[in-house]
């Protein structure tokens, strides 16, 4: 089922499971970025914004999703709309499996951790998983085979996104789950 974000901004169902899944909140026309460039221009729009100040952005020339953290982190993580709902609804952890990338290296250190941050994300996992569901039901949502490979593919695209004159850094992480204790344990 094809759905466009004026359609999940008008559906407030569709924005309170999103944002009890993963702390978005879609918004349509905004233009609240102005010390953002992507490609030297400013000529992009919000689509969405997370808990952190995180933003979710699209430019005038591509379907792509960029996402631009608060923290001065950005790149490319999905491909359209369709490819971020999907993301955020069957990988509500995708900064996290970012985060445990080892900079990016390559997609099997991300596969490696998302086992144990699907398990650690669930909260109340009766009211997630509903959510969950109910999403993937009204939006249409299936999950690629590899989803992991995707995004890992987006955010290796290239973009020159800039705050404030300065590239942005890259949204891979250093660490590993060999960094953390509890994910080591577990995984021995």
């Amino acid at each position: 089922m094809a759905i466009s974000l004026r359609d999940i901004a008008a559906n407030a169902e569709i924005r309170e499971k999103v944002f009890s899944i993963c702390d978005i909140d879609i918004v349509v026309g905004a233009r609240e970025a102005a010390w953002i460039t992507i490609d030297g221009a400013a000529d992009f729009s919000v689509i969405a914004r997370d808990g952190t100040g995180g933003l979710f952005i699209v430019t005038r020339s591509s379907p792509r999703v960029i996402y631009a953290s608060s923290e001065g982190e950005a790149g490319v993580i999905a491909d359209d709309l369709v490819s971020l709902t999907t993301l955020i609804v069957t990988c509500p952890y995708w900064q996290d499996l970012l985060k445990y990338s080892g900079e990016g290296e390559s997609a099997d250190e991300m596969r490696r951790a998302a086992p144990f941050l699907e398990s650690s994300w669930i909260g109340d996992e009766e009211e997630f998983a509903d959510a969950r569901e109910f999403l993937a039901s009204e939006l249409g949502i299936s999950a690629p085979p590899d989803l992991i490979g995707v995004l890992y593919r987006a955010v290796s695209t290239p973009i020159d996104l800039r705050f404030h004159g300065q590239p942005a850094t890259s949204l891979f992480g250093r660490c590993t789950i060999d960094d953390n204790p509890f994910f080591r344990m577990r995984s021995d």
